[in-house]
């Protein structure tokens, strides 16, 4: 009796008591992915573990237990609510794009299962005060973690082959050819492995180093300086025993606070580029450039780094290139260096900063740093 007034209530309530629920829904994505994933049409695992966990952890907190919640009771009225939930967390951007994947995941999945219809996020209004532009970045012990794994890329693959890719230059979901350039994969490895800790050191974005004719790097816009300091090593806590070269980078792309002229310890990374293309350092010439003279290609560059990423396993978010001149900023940050010095060296404004790393700014080691000048 009881089961028949419970299904009675529910269906009353306009809750269809055999659809299926949120981790029903979850679920099935999951298996669809692990589908594809074996036929070889995507390759990004750890993506596929971040969305389905994601998901998983904020629906819970929203609706409640995702294996009690039925999707016949979720409305368009209470998709709103993950909106609100979310747009407190998530730049507008990034908040589109995770509710136009939920949309998909609902077309595809959902409606199968029970859903009474597609949410609509095609007009999302998050009011000014629950926006946030809070980014994730890495801790000092995972971007020690990633070097480490960039340098073991280094090394070519066990074989007498050298150098091994399953995936190609000018497509991932392709196999690589039968017989990769060596001497090329050498070279990309190599400018992956300078170029991530370059753009953790400066702050610049990847475009104004390398990829782009206008705006990449040359010889003729590093500045030589006579500073030295030791190189700390999980990023400011212990010296590593050895001297560190600043150099002045000039930035050819103009931002909104103009010209820039950055200050950074990457002499002896710069050395280490030169060492890769002894044949291309000339001013004019391009500091990642190919074995031809050209600019390094930052779609190779990123495809390379995907492939790293994806063997170290790494889940929490999307490791980008853009992700190192968070980390630049936030380590900047928390040592106590100036909103007005980290805004001038990244080439964007003062509010900005604030903007986007108050959470750092304000932080209570971050004040006494501030406050009394501690090193």
């Amino acid at each position: 009796m009881t089961i028949v007034l419970d299904k009675l209530a529910s269906e009353k309530a306009g809750i269809n008591v055999f659809s299926g629920t949120l981790a029903d829904l979850i679920d099935a994505y999951q298996r669809k992915q692990h589908e594809r994933l074996s036929r070889g049409e995507i390759r990004n695992k750890p993506r596929i573990t971040r969305t389905v966990n994601t998901w998983r952890k904020h629906f819970a907190v929203v609706f409640g237990p995702i294996s009690e919640i039925k999707l016949s009771a979720m409305t368009d009225e209470r998709w709103q609510e993950y909106v609100s939930y979310r747009g407190k967390q998530l730049k507008l951007s990034v908040l589109k794009d995770e509710l136009k994947g939920i949309a998909t995941l609902v077309r595809l999945h959902g409606m199968a299962l029970g859903c009474p219809e597609i949410p609509d996020f095609d007009h999302v209004r998050v009011p000014k005060q629950e926006k946030s532009v809070r980014t994730e970045t890495l801790t000092p012990d995972e971007y020690n973690e990633l070097v480490n794994r960039l340098r073991n890329y280094l090394n070519p693959e066990l074989g007498p082959d050298g150098f091994k890719r399953t995936w190609s230059l000018e497509d991932v979901f392709k196999p690589a050819g039968k017989k990769i350039n060596q001497a090329d994969e050498h070279l990309r490895r190599h400018q992956l492995f300078f170029l991530v800790q370059i753009l953790a050191s400066s702050g610049l974005r990847p475009t104004e180093l390398c990829g782009k004719k206008l705006s990449s790097l040359r010889w003729r816009d590093i500045q030589e300086t006579d500073v030295e300091r030791d190189v700390l090593m999980a990023h400011n806590k212990k010296p590593s025993g050895f001297k560190q070269r600043a150099v002045v980078l000039s930035v050819r792309d103009e931002t909104k606070t103009g010209r820039r002229a950055v200050p950074c310890l990457i002499g002896n990374l710069l050395d280490g580029l030169k060492n890769l293309t002894p044949d291309f350092t000339k001013p004019d010439d391009f500091v990642f450039c190919d074995r031809h003279g050209k600019p390094q290609s930052l779609k190779y560059l990123r495809f390379h780094m995907n492939d790293v990423v994806e063997r170290w396993g790494f889940d929490r978010f999307d490791v980008t290139f853009y992700v190192l001149r968070h980390f630049y900023a936030s380590e900047a940050l928390k040592r106590g260096v100036s909103t007005v010095l980290v805004s001038r060296a990244m080439g964007t404004s003062t509010e900005n900063i604030e903007n986007v790393y108050g959470h750092i700014v304000m932080s209570e080691e971050s004040m006494i740093r501030q406050l009394y000048s501690l090193d």
